[in-house]
């Protein structure tokens, strides 16, 4: 915004009000146009990040619902071996020889949330809908959290597992049958959050 003073000599009062109307009225409309271009760049930005969020979180809650649908199989196949070793510290014959735990882990995103936030769009949203991403997105931090907590402990049953039960100590067996009903635990909090989390997915969903 350039703002000119008047050419040539001013001859009276009424001249000078003349020239300071308009170069008020000049700076009025300069900075009315200014204001109108960062409104509807701030309008811009916050349709961008809802837009970005909303693809973000229905692509999560894809990954949420695929992985909830796991658990119920997960949660049998501990219970299946935990009944194999509870078999072998009593030394009674099984038929059941490997079982597969298995190990899943949800791919979840928060880039656009972070963007949105690195941007400054949070900052020209209304405070209630940004308190409701961030309450989300926090919980679904939580939730990966338990995930991988889940999945360590599948790992350490998985590596004390290794081997035939029938031949292995009975300390063994007891170190393993509490890993897998650490696992067993840490499945069913896994659950509840998933749960928990694909309801708050949808809440904000438009």
């Amino acid at each position: 915004m350039e703002i000119h003073p008047p050419h040539g000599p001013i001859h009276s009062w009424q001249e000078l009000a003349v020239q300071l109307a308009t170069i008020t009225a000049g700076i009025l409309i300069a900075l009315s146009l200014d204001g109108v271009r960062e409104w509807r760049h701030e309008r811009a930005l916050v349709r961008e990040a809802r837009e970005n969020l909303s693809r973000e979180i229905a692509a999560n809650l894809k990954e949420v619902d695929g992985e909830n649908k796991t658990v119920a199989a997960r949660q049998a196949k501990v219970d299946a071996l935990l009944a194999v070793v509870e078999d072998a510290m009593a030394r009674k014959p099984s038929n059941v020889h490997q079982i597969d735990i298995g190990a899943n882990i949800a791919d979840l995103n928060a880039a656009g949330w972070q963007t949105a936030e690195r941007m400054g769009a949070l900052a020209h949203m209304d405070y209630g809908e940004v308190q409701r991403y961030s309450k989300l997105y926090s919980y679904q931090q939580l939730f990966a959290d338990q995930q991988h907590r889940t999945v360590e402990h599948a790992i350490a049953a998985i590596t004390a597992a290794t081997g035939d039960p029938f031949s292995v100590p009975i300390r063994d067996l007891e170190i393993l049958r509490e890993r897998l009903r650490q696992l067993r635990a840490d499945l069913l909090v896994e659950e509840q959050f998933g749960t928990r989390l694909s309801e708050e997915y949808r809440k904000v969903l438009p």
